[in-house]
């Protein structure tokens, strides 16, 4: 978060409509400086070694290797992690992964589709802005 209380947020979903969507709804949010846009866990470690991400959103259904909610858990494991806050959007979260998806996101899940209202809601609830 800078001195203004924005944050920087990295969308990572393999949909690139989807990317675009979540972008283009917290483009003119005035909470948000920067939206950084990957379509795989690689490219989004990538980008987080050369820029400062606050918030991930990233989708459950990603790549056969690793879903969402094993990115999220491998990101929290790193040193230096513990500012970045997590929001899982899902079109259907496995039952057997609910319990694991509360556990590391809590009531962080969003579920498409969603409105833009909808998304910068839980963003406001995740920062208890007002």
């Amino acid at each position: 978060m800078d001195a203004l209380g924005r944050i920087s947020v990295l969308v990572l979903d393999d949909d690139q409509d989807m990317r675009t969507l979540i972008q283009e709804h917290l483009k003119d949010f005035e909470k948000v400086k920067a939206v950084y846009l990957s379509q795989n866990t690689t490219e989004a470690l990538i980008k987080m070694q050369n820029v400062k991400v606050d918030l991930i959103i990233t989708d459950y259904n990603l790549e056969a290797q690793k879903n969402g909610l094993q990115f999220i858990q491998s990101i929290e494991q790193q040193a230096g992690s513990g500012n970045i806050k997590f929001l899982l959007i899902s079109s259907q979260l496995p039952p057997d992964e609910l319990p694991k998806a509360y556990f590391s996101v809590g009531s962080n899940i969003l579920i498409k589709p969603f409105s833009r209202e909808k998304i910068l809601q839980k963003i406001a609830s995740i920062y208890s802005w007002e």
